[in-house]
């Protein structure tokens, strides 16, 4: 899409959600925005980890300032200053002096509130300061541009009733919500636990990375010590400590398995996935979509093998295949 159509849109009181599939190139048109305009950007993330990875992907551009801790958060006044800028946050480290500093030079910036469905997921209870920052940016004037992959109908009519107050004009430009870039090559339901853990068994013998999306923190757990006594290369991801899952994954960034639980499924850069084991029935399809995007991000094929009733069919292969392995360890007993 054409950054300059973009940016007419994104005039002071204007909020644009743009809604595309995971793997699209939504942070890339950001670049391309900052780099083509003169214009700061405030860029908001509810994920540390992905405020922390897009600050350094960014860094070319050059007048990047990261606020990653309150004793940081002098770095506004310096961005204030400059003519022109990238601050990279995460909601937690706003408070209402930002909102005044901003409210009287909202002309001269944009803020991005990315992954922004999180903010309607996350910020009505577990985390109130999604909302009340959102909001509070929102009251400045300032123009607004959302991103998101999976924004459910419910929360589009939501958005318009939240944000028609503050803002001038509500825009949404649909690319693709709720739906897949890349598609897996293949699919398979296996909707009995002990079919599952048989066929993910067998796969980690092959080639390539694994990612096993698990329901609960003490499974992640579990699973990394069980392979990693077994000297088999693995790594694990649980919610609050992507940052360190990011330089465990420097130091072995191809692991045969990747173990986590749905924190891993936003955003973060991750090596060329070949299957993804989703080990729970989601439910949510915002957060299923999510999940599975995580694999053909550079257009790679790759398997997916889960439990939900969201894509894929039972078939008779699949059963063929699992007595198969159960023969086979019937014959090693």
């Amino acid at each position: 899409m054409d950054v300059s159509f973009i940016n007419t849109l994104l005039s002071p009181g204007n909020f644009l959600l743009m809604l595309a599939p995971p793997g699209w190139g939504k942070t890339r048109i950001l670049r391309s925005l900052y780099s083509e305009f003169d214009r700061k950007i405030i860029f908001i993330s509810p994920l540390k980890a992905l405020a922390m990875e897009f600050a350094e992907a960014s860094e070319e551009l050059g007048n990047i300032l990261y606020i990653s801790k309150r004793s940081e958060r002098g770095k506004l006044h310096q961005f204030i200053k400059k003519r022109k800028a990238l601050l990279v946050l995460t909601p937690e480290m706003m408070d209402e002096n930002y909102f005044l500093e901003l409210s009287s030079l909202g002309e001269k910036y944009l803020l991005v509130l990315d992954e922004f469905h999180l903010f309607y997921f996350w910020g009505w209870d577990f985390r109130p300061l999604l909302w009340e920052s959102a909001m509070g940016l929102a009251e400045t004037g300032i123009a607004i541009l959302g991103l998101s992959a999976t924004f459910g109908d419910e929360w589009i009519e939501q958005w318009q009733k939240d944000f028609k107050n503050s803002q001038e004009n509500l825009i949404l430009i649909n690319l693709g919500n709720q739906v897949l870039k890349n598609h897996p090559i293949h699919i398979y339901k296996l909707p009995f636990k002990n079919m599952f853990m048989r066929r993910f068994f067998f796969e980690m013998q092959g080639e390539g990375v694994i990612l096993y999306f698990c329901k609960y923190r003490s499974e992640v757990d579990f699973y990394v010590e069980y392979f990693t006594l077994r000297g088999v290369d693995v790594l694990g991801c649980k919610g609050g400590e992507v940052a360190h899952f990011v330089k465990n994954l420097k130091k072995m960034p191809n692991p045969q398995c990747i173990f986590a639980t749905s924190a891993l499924s936003h955003g973060v850069n991750l090596p060329s996935i070949k299957k993804i084991f989703i080990g729970f029935k989601v439910l949510d399809l915002n957060f299923w979509i999510q999940m599975v995007g995580r694999g053909g991000r550079r257009g790679e094929p790759f398997e997916l093998f889960h439990q939900d009733k969201f894509a894929g069919q039972f078939k008779l292969r699949v059963f063929l295949f699992d007595f198969y392995l159960r023969l086979i360890n019937l014959l090693k007993l």
